[in-house]
């Protein structure tokens, strides 16, 4: 379905200077382009082809990518700015805030965590386009050593931890409140990637300053390198948000607690919740007591 963003509404991806005397983060402030502007609303993938091309210029240049509009974020980060819309503007200011990309799709946000610090910002975007936040989830992670000496790579070996797209939802809680609106849309994208590690000595300043903590630390990590792109979830529309919870409706009790969910998919307690919390906002579970401590949830609409 495409809907129509027109001037009135969003600044131009055309990254027009915006008036000074324009206050700061205020979404009625944005800057009124001349001619109105038409996103396609739909849903959309990232084509393997295009991260592949990515990871390839992030491995022949490094992070050093300012003159493509990622301003050398790290590696993860700037791979998928680059694959998401090859044809979008990159670093687009709408308002006071800055978009990773602006493209036919509307406002695309790259988020690896720490989803709360970017609340304002989504409140603003959400009223003017539709805004689809990317999160990477690094279900396959090598960790490679390297000696501080002399550059060399130590070992390689495979983590024994794994990120799964449920985990999201830990990052969508402290924003919950938004992915009910309309125009939030999500994506969650299943890499390989390659977390790079520097080998700390006994004199490291890094270790001296954990050890005061009593923290100690072998290595210092330096950046993830994305390896290839496994698959990806859309998530557009309630069924999408079904499918990414991975709740087995027609094996659920007709009531239910965090804990009896956790065990059911292999998750944390605490994942659990903060994913209860999410689907109540979007009305697909509800709270219909309590039992000792501990919620009692039900499911709603069932297809």
């Amino acid at each position: 379905m495409t809907e129509s963003y027109t001037s009135e509404r969003i600044d131009s991806c055309l990254m027009a200077d915006r008036p000074e005397d324009l206050p700061e983060n205020t979404c009625d402030n944005l800057y009124i382009m001349q001619e109105s502007t038409v996103y396609d609303s739909g849903r959309w993938e990232i084509d393997p082809v295009d991260f592949d091309a990515a990871c390839r210029l992030i491995a022949e240049n490094g992070r050093q990518l300012d003159g493509i509009g990622t301003l050398a974020e790290k590696s993860v980060h700037a791979a998928l700015k680059i694959a998401c819309e090859p044809g979008a503007v990159r670093e687009a200011q709408i308002g006071g805030f800055i978009a990773d990309a602006v493209g036919e799709h509307g406002i695309i946000e790259i988020q690896t965590r720490g989803f709360g610090k970017m609340k304002d910002k989504l409140t603003a975007f959400l009223e003017v386009a539709p805004v689809t936040v990317v999160w990477p989830c690094c279900e396959i992670l090598w960790l490679r050593s390297i000696d501080p000496d002399t550059g060399e790579s130590i070992s390689r070996r495979k983590s024994p931890k794994r990120q799964r797209p449920v985990d999201v939802f830990a990052e969508l809680y402290p924003i919950r409140g938004l992915i009910a609106h309309p125009n939030f849309h999500l994506k969650v994208v299943s890499l390989e990637a390659e977390q790079i590690r520097l080998k700390l000595g006994k004199d490291s300043a890094v270790q001296l300053k954990r050890r005061k903590r009593r923290w100690p630390a072998k290595f210092e990590k330096l950046d993830k390198i994305p390896v290839r792109m496994l698959g990806q979830i859309s998530v557009d529309d309630i069924d999408g948000w079904r499918l990414l919870s991975g709740i087995p409706a027609e094996l659920m009790p007709e009531n239910f607690t965090a804990k009896q969910l956790a065990e059911l998919l292999g998750i944390s307690d605490s994942t659990a919740r903060m994913m209860l919390a999410c689907l109540g906002e979007l009305e697909i579970t509800q709270k219909v007591g309590k039992q000792g401590n501990a919620y009692i949830y039900k499911m709603l609409n069932i297809p």
